[in-house]
C-alpha cells in the first residue's frame, strides 16, 4: 500500500510541477474576439483552405479595402483587377446593357468574351451615333498587348482626353474590366440611346468584335467629386 501511495503522489507532483509559478489570470486569456481582431490587424495574413470562407468574404455585399496602394504598400486597383482568380459581384455578360452615372466612378466586368490570344489592342468605345468617327466618341479607351505608354482614356465627350489615367481596361481570360473615374464621368452629359462595343485588333492585322450593347448616361443629385 505504501508503495502504491508513493507512486500516486509522484504522478500528481509531476503534473502540478507543470503549473507556472505565476499563472495567467482569467483576464489575461484572449477571448475569441481578441483572437479574431489580432488576425485582422496583422500586417501579414493568408487564407488557405477554410471551406467557403473566402467565397463568403468576396460575395459579401458590403466590403472595404483599407489600403489602396499609391505608395502606402497596399494593392493598386489595377493589381486587384488583374489578380487571378477573382470574383466580382457586379458583372455583365457579353452584349449586356450598361449604365454610367455622372460624377460616379464606373466599373464593370464584361464576361463570357472570346478573346483571341493574339490580340494586340482592345478598344472600348461609346458613341451616340455609331457611324461617327472615333474622335466624336463619348468615351474611347484602349489597352495594348503588351502594355504601352498611350494606353488608357483616348477620347472623352467628343474631344481628345487630357488624362489617360482616368480610364482603364483590364483584360483577362474571357473578361474585360472597364474602370472610368468620376473625374471622367462628370464630363459626360445625361443621355440615352448610346451604343458601345469592345473590339480587338489582332497581331495578323485582322480584328474581331468581342461585345456590343446599349449604354445610358444617367445623373445623380450629388455632382461633387472632391
Amino acid at each position: 500500500m505504501d508503495g502504491y501511495i508513493d507512486t500516486e503522489v509522484a504522478a500528481i507532483k509531476a503534473q502540478t510541477d507543470l503549473i507556472p509559478a505565476s499563472p495567467a489570470s482569467v483576464g489575461d486569456v484572449p477571448t475569441a474576439v481578441d483572437n479574431a481582431l489580432a488576425v485582422w490587424v496583422s500586417a501579414e495574413r493568408s487564407l488557405t483552405t477554410f471551406g467557403s470562407l473566402v467565397a463568403d468574404v468576396w460575395a459579401n455585399i458590403t466590403r472595404t479595402l483599407t489600403s489602396g496602394g499609391g505608395g502606402s504598400g497596399g494593392a493598386t486597383p489595377a493589381e486587384i483587377w488583374a489578380y487571378t482568380p477573382r470574383t466580382l459581384t457586379q458583372s455583365v455578360a457579353s452584349g449586356g446593357d450598361l449604365t454610367v452615372i455622372r460624377a460616379v466612378t464606373f466599373s464593370v466586368m464584361l464576361t463570357g468574351l472570346s478573346i483571341p490570344t493574339t490580340w494586340s489592342k482592345i478598344y472600348f468605345t461609346v458613341k451616340s451615333s455609331p457611324g461617327s468617327t472615333d474622335g466624336s466618341a463619348l468615351v474611347q479607351i484602349v489597352e495594348s498587348n503588351p502594355a504601352a505608354a498611350g494606353d488608357g482614356l483616348l477620347v472623352l465627350s467628343k474631344a481628345p482626353a487630357t488624362v489617360a489615367a482616368w480610364a482603364t481596361l483590364i483584360v483577362g481570360a474571357g473578361t474585360v474590366g472597364i474602370v472610368i473615374t468620376d473625374d471622367a464621368t462628370a464630363q459626360l452629359m445625361q443621355s440615352n440611346g448610346n451604343r458601345y462595343d469592345v473590339k480587338a485588333l489582332l497581331s495578323d492585322g485582322s480584328s474581331t468584335l468581342l461585345a456590343t450593347g446599349a449604354l445610358a448616361v444617367n445623373a445623380t443629385p450629388t455632382e461633387a467629386i472632391a
